[in-house]
Formats: C-alpha cells, structure tokens, sequence
C-alpha cells in the first residue's frame, strides 16, 4: 500500500460503511486531513457532501423544528436535510459529514446520535435516503479543553476508525506527495453477492468465534479471585486513550461487526490478506473499533491479549470465507497451571471451528486433564467433597468446569468424527458421574 496509509484506511473504512450501512466515526489527532481525505474520496465515488457541524448547531437544527401548522403539529425539515434530498432526486448519492463531534453540546450529540442510528429526523417518514452514508470526525480527548467529551452512547452507535500514522517516517512520506502521486495506486474494491448460503456462513463462523472469544473472557482472575470479562464495566474512560479508542461489546456492536464482515467479504478484500499483512491491520482497526472491549472489566494487560486473540479469530474467518485457509502452525498449550474449564477455554479459542487436524497433542492433553480431575476412580468422590469443604472456591470452579465440558461434548458431537466417539463417551460418563453426586456434594460442602 505505499506512501498511502492513512489514504487508504479511510477507504477501505467508507467502503465498508457505505456497503454495510454502519456509521463510521474517524478520530484522530488535528492536521491528518479527515475533512481533505473525504473531499477527495467523495469526488472520486461521485458523492456530493453535505456537512453538519456539531459546535455550529442547536437541537433543533439537527432533527428540526416543530411548528403548528394550522392546528396541527408538524415539522419544520432543516437546510441540511432539504440538500440531502434534493440531491437524491437529482441521482446524486450523498455524504452526510458529521465534523466536530466532540466539540457537540451533549444535548446536540443526542440528536446526531438519534440521526445516526434511526436515519431519520423529527416528523413521519422523514427518513434519509439509502444511498447516503453517514461518516463522523473528532479529535481525541487530549487535543480538546477538559470540558468536551464524546457520551458512550454516542459512540456505540459508530464504527470506530483511529486514523494514526504508522511513524513519523510515513507520515513524512505520506503527506510530501504531490496531488497525482497522492491519487495514484487508489484501491480497488470487487463487488461480490452475498448469497443466502455464504450469509449463513458468515454468521455460523462469526457466532461460534465470538462465544469462543467471550467465554475466554469471563473467568476467575487467579490474581485476585475477580471476574473478568469482556463486558463493559464503566463507561468512564473509553475516550480517553488516543490511537486506541474502541467499543465497548454489546449487542448493537456485534450486529454492526455481522454487517461490516459481510461487507468486506462484498469487497474481495477478504481474498487479499494473506499477503498484505498491512490490509489485515487496517481491516482490524475496523473490527477493533466495534468491539476492542473498551472499558472492560480487566486491565490493559488482559485487553492487549484479548485484541491479539480477537485478530487470530476473525482473520481466520476470513480466511476460511475466502477458500483460502492457511492451516496454523500448532501450538502447544500449557494446561498445567489452568482450571478444566479454564483449559476448555483455551483450546477452545485455537480450535475455533474444529476438524480432525484440530484433535493433536493438545486436544490429548486436554482430555487427560479433564479424566485426572473427574475421573471418578482417580478421584474418589468422598475425597473430592472434601477437597471442596477444605476450599469452598472450588464450588464455584467445579460448576464452572461441569458446565464446560457439557459445551465441549456437543462441540464434538457436533464434529461428527468417528475417531471421536470414544473420547464423546468416556466425558458423557464422567457428566452423568457428577451430575448424580452433584445436589449431594453441594450439600454436604454445605454442611
């Protein structure tokens, strides 16, 4: 991709938030040309651009004005949305570019935050055009006095995009280019149908990935005995961050990241990642931007882990969409140190859709430390219950460890792997084992 890095993320982010409809929100430090990238990219497309800026407007200049009309009430369509709609009448598609949002009033960040999810103003059926794609721009936090902030709830409704330059080097380099070495090399999108079978797909590949992910995610910290989760705890803090300012996950988030994969895969890009290591970070910061878990529950540490996971798990969905998966190198998972459920997890997370590659050394591993634990002949039910009256944490691990390796016996069933049935069988005895004894050893731990 060049000299045209910051060139070419806010491309690929307005290609895919015009496919998939998603708003899409560029922050970045002041002076890496937002406003000039998406003059240039509109001119280019054939998009007129109509701009609402947030420090510049009142409520009602967003969503309009209500007025009685001859008794009735009715709403007066403000200037912008009248140039929005006389350009669609014309055959021009437009931009409605949002600039200044964090300099927006809250009360005026509510109305863009209405407008940008329902795509319509005050009034009935005073919907925005299909064909208009809503794109917003701030700066970060630290470039603005203390009093301005962007609400979460604002930024829920977006699709994330931090524009940073890679070093200073390519900032140089990007911005020293003439206006034609600036327009040269410009990406090329396909325009790929999503057929009712390659939908499925995606969301099979996608909803099982995710769980997978999440389920890591929402375990004991063995620091503290804290839960940790990729949940949002607080709100506070998620803009603060410069260069990593991501969503919180929820369910308007996971929707989003359904729409945005299904556009990239229109695009093609999906076919070209495996030899552009470059295009697979830029398509991350997209898919960060929905759901990098900002103000999760656990620490930065844990975030940094979960953002490496969550690239390991959605390119190789995209992978797998492209017919062009590349088989991982295995890794050997220490499951020593882990609880069942633990362990279960992190298998779980390299194998997010298993094959009979996937049941190697680890999954060996795995089992044997799941029949050591549970095993009713290695470990004998009076001993166990006391083990658990000794330590009463381990009530809680061992419901969350039963609860595991019920999800791990219908993901093998699932498979359908002859080679499996053994293994199916020998958890399906240890599950009806502990399921008789269970009411009574919480009792007697009770007790």
């Amino acid at each position: 991709m060049g000299n045209h890095n910051i060139r070419d993320t806010f491309h690929i982010a307005m290609e895919v938030g015009f496919r998939s409809k998603v708003p899409v929100l560029f922050l970045s430090n002041p002076g890496l040309a937002k406003t000039t990238n998406l003059s240039l990219w509109a001119e280019e497309m054939g998009y007129a651009v109509t701009t609402l800026i947030g420090s510049q407007r009142v409520r009602e200049e967003v969503l309009g004005y209500m007025i009685n009309d001859k008794g009735q009430a009715a709403t007066l369509k403000p200037d912008w949305f009248d140039e929005v709609i006389d350009n669609h009448k014309k055959g021009k598609k437009t931009v409605l570019f949002i600039d200044e949002l964090s300099t927006a009033p809250e009360d005026v960040q509510s109305s863009l935050l209405q407008l940008s999810f329902s795509r319509k103003i005050g009034g009935k059926d005073n919907y925005l055009p299909d064909d208009v794609l809503i794109v917003a721009a701030a700066n970060y936090k630290e470039n603005l006095p203390p009093q301005m902030n962007i609400m979460a709830p604002t930024l829920n409704r977006y699709m994330l995009v931090n524009l940073t330059a890679q070093d200073m080097n390519s900032l140089v380099d990007e911005f020293m280019l003439d206006e034609d070495e600036f327009n040269s090399e410009m990406l090329k999108f396909d325009n790929i149908e999503i057929t009712d079978e390659m939908n499925t797909k995606i969301k099979d590949l996608l909803g099982t990935s995710l769980k997978s992910l999440f389920s890591a995610y929402n375990v004991k910290d063995d620091a503290g005995g804290n839960t940790i989760s990729a949940k949002a705890k607080s709100f506070d803090g998620i803009y603060d961050t410069e260069g990593d300012v991501y969503n919180f996950v929820s369910g308007r988030s996971i929707s989003y990241l359904k729409r945005v994969t299904k556009a990239i895969v229109s695009t093609g890009l999906h076919n070209q990642i495996t030899a552009n290591i470059e295009l697979r970070d830029k398509i991350m910061l997209l898919v960060y931007g929905l759901i990098g878990a900002g103000t999760c529950t656990f620490d930065a540490q844990t975030q940094k882990k979960y953002l490496k996971q969550l690239k390991e798990s959605y390119m190789s969905i995209l992978n797998q969409l492209s017919g062009q998966a590349v088989k991982k190198k295995s890794v050997k998972i220490d499951f020593d140190k882990l609880t069942v459920g633990q362990a279960i997890n992190t298998w779980q997370l390299h194998n997010e859709n298993p094959t009979q590659d996937n049941f190697d050394e680890n999954f060996l591993k795995l089992y044997t430390k799941i029949c050591t634990q549970y095993d009713i002949k290695a470990t004998p039910f009076a001993a166990f219950v006391k083990q658990m009256h000794d330590n009463p944490r381990m009530v809680t691990e061992f419901i969350g460890d039963m609860q595991r390796i019920d999800h791990l016996v219908l993901l093998l069933k699932e498979c359908d792997l002859p080679s499996l049935k053994t293994f199916v069988e020998k958890l399906n005895d240890i599950q009806t084992v502990w399921e008789a004894y269970k009411l009574q050893s919480m009792m007697m731990v009770k007790g």
